[in-house]
């Protein structure tokens, strides 16, 4: 086997510094960059087509016919910024996960659940 596989398999196994395994890993990069980057955009849409919206917003209705929510505009800023924060929460913890050698997988689990959870903010917060 070439070194330069040897090498890679090395870090990819418990290595002697997980913190070199950590940030070369597209995996990961991968994880948190689209969990992150759909956070971002959920967010940035949010705030182009908020731009001309009115100060005060109503939300759906009941199911007696009265408005459910009201408030303003700047209020849908709320659920793309707590996914910010879940993100910065999960990626803190994962890393912590990830250089105690024997808990990557749940650091791997806990950054592909946030992907998840960024999706699902994307219907809640369009809904509104």
């Amino acid at each position: 086997m070439p070194e330069e596989t040897t090498q890679a398999i090395k870090l990819t196994a418990k290595s002697e510094n997980p913190n070199r395994a950590l940030w070369h890993s597209r995996l990961i990069w991968t994880l948190l960059a689209g969990s992150l980057a759909a956070a971002l955009l959920l967010l940035g849409v949010i705030v182009w087509t908020t731009s001309d919206l009115r100060e005060s917003i109503t939300g759906p209705f009941d199911i007696h016919k009265f408005q459910d929510l009201s408030g303003s505009s700047q209020r849908l800023l709320h659920l793309p910024l707590a996914g910010i924060f879940i993100w910065l929460l999960n990626t803190s913890i994962g890393v912590s996960l990830y250089r105690q050698g024997d808990r990557r997988v749940a650091a791997y689990l806990l950054w592909a659940t946030t992907i998840i959870v960024q999706l699902a903010l994307w219907p809640l917060t369009l809904r509104l």
